[in-house]
């Protein structure tokens, strides 16, 4: 059984390489043509106009890595397209926003430019938006990317609902207000978590098979890890994790009883296989970005970079990194938190008043399973300190997956009858 499940894993693994790097190839073959130009300069004045990080509605916008995303899609090379797709050039300036560097590429300004490489990460998004400039300059993409985003949200929705009732419906509103969801489809940088997550939803909701559940999250870890660019990669595995981990739990329970095996096998055993895939997908992209440049000093020194407590001319702790997200999550949402408060204290107090009228029981392996879940973002920042200190603007978004956990862990508060059922059902199978 252990064979064939490592089998289906990797099967599932030499698939989806495959189709990455396949992707990746045939982007980077196709040829500039007169109209990919045209759309490439609009896009790149969009761009242009609000600068490297513009304010939407209090909101910061990573137009840096937007510019970055069509820097690279704009320089696969058709001549060289296996090695441009590995390689993932991209052009700088010295001194110069990535946003102002973009415009004087596409314009043919390239005297002052100087040719960098991002070997390590996929860029798989970049390898999408180069075959939507065939069609589309970037307003256009927003519109498209918008239109997706409300259609998998009012699908998500139906599925929170059906899944977890009263408490998934708040804990999607939590998650997508506290990651700024309104201005995601103006972010090429922001929209892959988002995709993933509310597509990971749908998928797992629908999913009727709960064997079936770990490769699902190991096939989601491994388009994490393709498409997103470390901006809060968390969410992705998170969002559809909210609303099933608790639901499997809880048919499990019912159908074998309380024990520690099913508590492990679900709320270890999905994210193991969300990470696992992540994991294997950009080790795999390292490495061949190592086989063709040969550059494993840079790779290992940007690795340990991300993980230290230092950056330029500054110095910090792990606890500090935890700190400063935290506290751009309170200054970017205090009106979410408020009114967030506002509904989950009386929702507690009804829970207790009903718990201490023995009209529900505490389920403290569900209620465990949820602390978990909202530790994980905070262990991320903890891991990766330097990056969450950096970037906290943007990476502070992982810690919503904290905050709506904590509001599922009062479904731990479950009715009485149905464990004194579940009680008697184990007391007829042990006779």
């Amino acid at each position: 059984m252990k064979i064939k499940n490592f089998l289906i894993y990797l099967y599932v693994y030499m698939i989806l390489i495959s189709t990455f790097i396949c992707l990746l190839i045939l982007s980077a073959a196709l040829p500039h043509t007169r109209k990919f130009d045209s759309l490439m300069r609009r896009s790149a004045r969009i761009l242009a106009k609000g600068g490297d990080y513009p304010e939407t509605s209090g909101v910061t916008l990573d137009n840096c890595s937007d510019s970055l995303i069509l820097n690279i899609a704009y320089s696969f090379d058709s001549k060289q397209p296996i090695r441009s797709a590995i390689e993932a050039v991209f052009y700088a300036e010295k001194g110069k926003e990535f946003t102002h560097t973009l415009n004087n590429m596409v314009n043919s300004k390239r005297n002052s430019l100087v040719k960098g490489s991002y070997a390590r990460y996929w860029f798989g998004h970049s390898a999408v938006i180069k075959i939507l400039h065939y069609v589309w300059h970037l307003d256009k993409i927003y519109v498209l990317y918008g239109s997706l985003i409300l259609f998998l949200l009012f699908i998500s929705v139906v599925h929170a609902y059906k899944t977890a009732g009263f408490p998934g419906l708040f804990a999607l509103y939590i998650v997508l207000s506290l990651c700024n969801f309104q201005v995601f489809f103006m972010s090429l940088q922001f929209t892959p978590v988002i995709f993933i997550g509310l597509g990971g939803l749908i998928w797992v909701c629908r999913q009727r098979d709960i064997s079936r559940r770990n490769v699902t999250f190991y096939i989601l870890g491994m388009l994490t890890a393709f498409l997103d660019l470390l901006t809060a990669p968390i969410l992705a595995f998170g969002i559809p994790a909210l609303f099933i981990c608790g639901k499997d739990f809880l048919q499990a329970e019912s159908a074998n009883g309380r024990n520690w095996k099913n508590w492990f096998r679900i709320w270890f055993g999905y994210p193991a296989a969300w990470l696992a895939g992540y994991v294997m997908s950009w080790g795999t992209k390292i490495l061949l970005g190592i086989c063709l440049s040969g550059n494993v000093q840079q790779v290992f020194h940007q690795i340990f970079l991300r993980i230290s407590t230092s950056g330029k001319s500054i110095e910090f702790t792990r606890w500090q990194s935890i700190v400063k997200n935290f506290q751009f999550l309170y200054d970017n949402s205090q009106l979410i938190l408020l009114l967030t408060g506002i509904i989950i204290v009386p929702f507690l107090m009804v829970k207790i008043y009903q718990w201490k009228k023995h009209k529900l029981v505490f389920n403290s392996r569900l209620f465990l399973g949820y602390l978990m879940l909202a530790a994980m973002p905070i262990a991320v920042i903890f891991l990766m300190a330097n990056h969450t200190y950096i970037h906290d603007w943007m990476t502070y978004r992982g810690l919503a997956l904290t905050c709506a956990a904590l509001f599922m862990s009062l479904t731990a508060f479950q009715p009485e009858k149905r464990w004194i059922h579940e009680e008697n059902r184990c007391s007829a199978a042990m006779l």
